[in-house]
């Protein structure tokens, strides 16, 4: 994403970082024995991955196809 200069990297970026910082909070949740931590962890990240892949994922995919396309007809 950044070799391709995309506009919304550190927005998309935030997102993994949201991601991680949950997952490091359910991980010290687990380890101190909260028993409902691990479904929520479930149910966070399905929620987490159905919309980060619907929208910031699709989003990335087209920019990239976008630049691809660029290169092509530059190279022709």
């Amino acid at each position: 994403m950044t070799a391709t200069r995309c506009p919304y990297y550190r927005w998309h970026k935030k997102q993994h970082e949201t991601a991680t910082r949950a997952a490091l909070e359910f991980e010290r949740r687990i380890r101190r024995g909260d028993g409902r931590a691990p479904l929520e962890l479930l149910d966070f990240f399905s929620n987490w991955l159905r919309g980060h892949l619907a929208l910031a994922d699709r989003m990335m995919a087209a920019h990239l196809r976008a630049c691809s396309r660029h290169s092509a007809s530059l190279a022709s």
